[in-house]
């Protein structure tokens, strides 16, 4: 189970292959995407993280064929795919490098045991980085290695016998917003992961109407998009209310419930978190968030069932 909001929203929306196409065809190589059938993009089920690390960090990996390929066998393994390790980060983790060697070894690990007569694919690892500062990870394993005792002459007979791994490296944070994606789904988590701490943010998701009015287009998937976004914001930002969601929705009435209902939904999960732990402190935190979000006390004390006077003390 996902507990960490950034790894929620992260497959919620990008374990739809569409939604993963979609980005791909704007932060990998043109030159690649041009060669690459994005519209087949398959997700394949599965988690290519150590199981320590699971419940700490997230990735998927998708299955995409090359266009000279398309008509053939979609289950032909010979030099016909890419395979893109999409991992995203909220906080600079300075030895990437090796955890991405990790995660290759064990995805082609996997392909040998059920290919053993083929070769190996192509794994393109990607990573969406999300946090305030900026990446200053090293982007190759090779920056890792301690050879600042080697001269220049054998540190060059040395390399060929080190093992190589370099990712693509998809830093949100610095990209202008006008330059984030096409409208929808996708251009929202991606400002909702660049915007989630700002200060401004409540200001700001006024201005995404246009993208939730794109999804409400959709129907029930595009609602379902919707209420993943709204969770997340409810969760992470300190100052995005009930309200300010409300009004970005104003001029969509299908979408007109979804900031309340799930503002209600994750204060019952508070409380009956709460009530698992046997901690009566728990109903309070819940009612202090609830508020600060812009519930009506009232309301509060009748979903926490904590009294009415109990909840207006804490207003003060």
């Amino acid at each position: 189970m996902t507990t960490n909001p950034h790894d929620k929203l992260f497959k919620g929306v990008f374990s739809d292959p569409q939604n993963a196409a979609a980005h791909f065809a704007t932060c990998l190589p043109p030159a690649l995407v041009a060669a690459l059938d994005l519209s087949r993009t398959a997700h394949v089920p599965g988690s290519w993280v150590d199981e320590a690390l699971r419940e700490h960090h997230s990735d998927l990996l998708f299955r995409i064929p090359l266009r000279v390929c398309a008509e053939d066998d979609e289950d032909t393994p010979r030099g016909v795919l890419l395979y893109v390790l999409f991992e995203h980060q909220s906080s600079v983790l300075p030895r990437m490098p090796l955890k991405i060697l990790r995660y290759l070894t064990r995805v082609l690990d996997e392909w040998s045991r059920e290919h053993p007569d083929d070769n190996l694919p192509p794994v393109l690892p990607l990573v969406l980085y999300h946090g305030a500062e900026a990446w200053t990870a090293p982007l190759e394993l090779e920056e890792l290695y301690e050879l600042s005792g080697l001269d220049e002459t054998a540190r060059t007979a040395l390399r060929p016998y080190l093992p190589q791994v370099r990712y693509l490296l998809d830093e949100v944070s610095g990209m202008p917003d006008e330059a984030i994606g096409d409208s929808g789904i996708v251009r929202l988590t991606l400002l909702v992961f660049k915007h989630g701490r700002s200060d401004q943010l409540a200001t700001l998701v006024v201005g995404w109407q246009e993208d939730f009015r794109v999804e409400v287009e959709r129907g029930e998937p595009g609602l379902h998009n919707i209420r993943l976004i709204v969770e997340y914001l409810l969760v992470v930002s300190e100052v995005v209310k009930v309200d300010d969601l409300t009004e970005a929705l104003r001029a969509m009435p299908e979408a007109q419930d979804i900031s309340k209902s799930t503002g209600r939904m994750l204060i019952e999960q508070g409380i009956e978190q709460g009530i698992e732990q046997g901690i009566e402190q728990g109903r309070k935190e819940v009612a202090l968030k609830l508020l600060a979000k812009g519930m009506p006390p009232v309301e509060v004390a009748e979903v926490t069932e904590l009294p009415l006077e109990e909840v207006v003390r804490l207003t003060h």
